[in-house]
């Protein structure tokens, strides 16, 4: 009986770790997706910019949308360090 009450004391941890991995995971997972998102449709938007098909303050509207929309914080950080 006691044996059983440990084992089910070490598959109940097992789990609970097994579901702070995942959710870990699935949170990387999510900001990587954000990442290449907000670049790839930056790259879209500079594109056009300098095509000269929006003007500088609707680059700089929808820019900021997509920072709202994705909070990518590498590449906040990266824009953050290359203004200085």
């Amino acid at each position: 009986m006691r044996e059983n009450l440990h084992l089910i004391l070490i598959i109940k941890e097992s789990i609970a770790v097994m579901n702070v991995i995942l959710n870990t995971d699935l949170e990387v997972v999510m900001n990587n997706k954000n990442e290449v998102t907000y670049q790839i449709t930056i790259k879209i938007l500079s594109s056009l910019f300098r095509k000269n098909l929006i003007t500088k303050d609707e680059f700089d509207s929808f820019k900021h949308k997509m920072l709202e929309k994705y909070t990518p914080k590498i590449s906040e950080f990266m824009e953050l360090s290359l203004d200085k």
